[in-house]
């Protein structure tokens, strides 16, 4: 529906969180599919989809409802939607119905207790840092991509592919990331196919935030 660049507008127009979230929201809502398949047979833990690592799940789920195939599968790793911007601004909109009927399998016995979620409650808690000179203390808690020189190929894919293009990159250079302009989608990571990029995160933010994501609850 949103093909090639097109993605990497959607993140430039809308760097916040809440609002990404509704318009991939929108965008689900305006093609309306009739039936909604997810192949978790392989999954993948961590940041992906080029970063990540494959877990094996061995599940194919269907259902007419999008939101309720999303929540289930949140279930099955067991990472609280509460968490998750798409799944809070679905139930904002009243699309996420919580009371989801399985068939063919219970729940319990598909779970997956061990699966290694990326980080993304800090997102929720730097939202508190919005007043006054908290809000300079929020900019100091900002990740910011982080480009690792001597796993780095120079291939250019992250200057390629990134929204604001504030990535400057010159053949046999590693490139070099605007910080200031930097709108933190993470593009550059998902897209590095040599897991060049990591997630920086400051000491106060280390200190700040909780590791792990909360679990199911």
């Amino acid at each position: 529906a949103i093909a090639g660049t097109a993605k990497a507008d959607l993140h430039l127009r809308m760097p916040d969180y809440d609002k990404f979230a509704d318009s991939l929201i929108d965008i689900f809502l305006s093609i309306k599919p009739t039936l909604n398949l997810m192949d978790a047979i392989e999954g993948m833990e961590g940041y992906g989809p080029t970063n990540g690592n494959p877990k094996h799940i061995g599940l194919l789920l269907a259902s007419v409802d999008g939101f309720a195939l999303d929540d289930t599968a949140l279930k099955i790793i067991q990472l609280n939607a509460h968490n998750v911007p798409v799944m809070v601004c679905a139930k904002s909109r009243g699309l996420l119905d919580e009371e989801v009927t399985l068939c063919g399998v219970q729940l319990e016995n598909v779970l997956v207790k061990d699966y290694d979620i990326p980080i993304l409650n800090e997102v929720k808690r730097r939202g508190r840092f919005n007043r006054g000179l908290l809000k300079l203390v929020k900019q100091w808690m900002r990740p910011k991509p982080q480009i690792q020189s001597g796993l780095c190929i120079h291939c250019g894919s992250c200057a390629q592919n990134c929204p604001p293009d504030v990535i400057t990159f010159e053949k046999g250079k590693t490139p070099v990331i605007d910080y200031e302009n930097c709108i933190r989608c993470f593009c550059c990571l998902e897209l590095c196919a040599h897991n060049a990029i990591t997630v920086h995160r400051s000491l106060l933010s280390r200190m700040m935030m909780n590791k792990k994501i909360a679990g199911l609850k």
